[in-house]
């Protein structure tokens, strides 16, 4: 019985408090006395809430850096400030409105692109991270079929950046937000896309390309 009631609210008990519930209502019967120790016993105890994890990859716990904080800024501007859940709109820098990743952010390859990233409120970023399900139906049906599915095979491609290469990447990142402002100050509504890194970088290579 307490096990089930400790299930249902989260609760976690250490190994020796499992065992105590366990003896003391091996019959499947609670006394009244056993009712107020467990009761007892229960104080104190941790309450957990689920953390919003990425339906396309574990969730790890990661320094964020300065990449990092463009690119949250950058996903939240290209959706004006709105939860693309339950659109509810935020005022600009909100701390209300999160930069949910549709992938860990593990897989460098995925980490800072335009696709692997959507802005939630905390309250729809907490239910669709505690639901991988749901989250992984709201990803193909935001994104797409064909993207969700370049997504993954993007995610499986192994990639690690070198320094210049992140400098880089944020420099790009860093552009890119200084288009979105002005396109906000000459009036630009709605959604306003950036580009990813890597196909910014191909690009300049093909223009290279054409003037040699």
């Amino acid at each position: 019985m307490p096990r089930v009631c400790g299930l249902l609210l989260g609760w976690t008990l250490s190994g020796e408090q499992r065992k105590t519930c366990k003896r003391r209502t091996h019959t499947g019967k609670m006394s009244q006395g056993n009712g107020r120790e467990i009761s007892s016993l229960c104080q104190g105890v941790q309450i957990l809430r689920p953390k919003p994890q990425s339906p396309l990859g574990r969730k790890d716990k990661m320094k964020i850096d300065k990449r990092d904080k463009i690119f949250s800024l950058l996903v939240r501007q290209r959706a004006e400030w709105t939860c693309e859940a339950c659109h509810k709109k935020y005022p600009e820098n909100s701390a209300g409105l999160h930069c949910s990743h549709l992938v860990s952010r593990r897989y460098q390859s995925t980490r800072h692109h335009p696709l692997a990233a959507a802005a939630h409120c905390f309250a729809c970023h907490q239910r669709l991270g505690g639901n991988p399900l749901e989250f992984a139906e709201w990803i193909r049906n935001h994104l797409g079929p064909e993207k969700t599915e370049y997504l993954l095979a993007m995610k499986n491609t192994l990639r690690k950046r070198t320094q210049p290469e992140k400098e880089d990447l944020y420099q790009q990142l860093k552009a890119e937000y200084a288009r979105m402002m002005e396109l906000r100050k000459q009036g630009k509504r709605g959604r306003i896309e950036f580009r990813a890194f890597d196909e910014a970088v191909l690009e300049r290579r093909e223009k290279a390309a054409r003037r040699t």
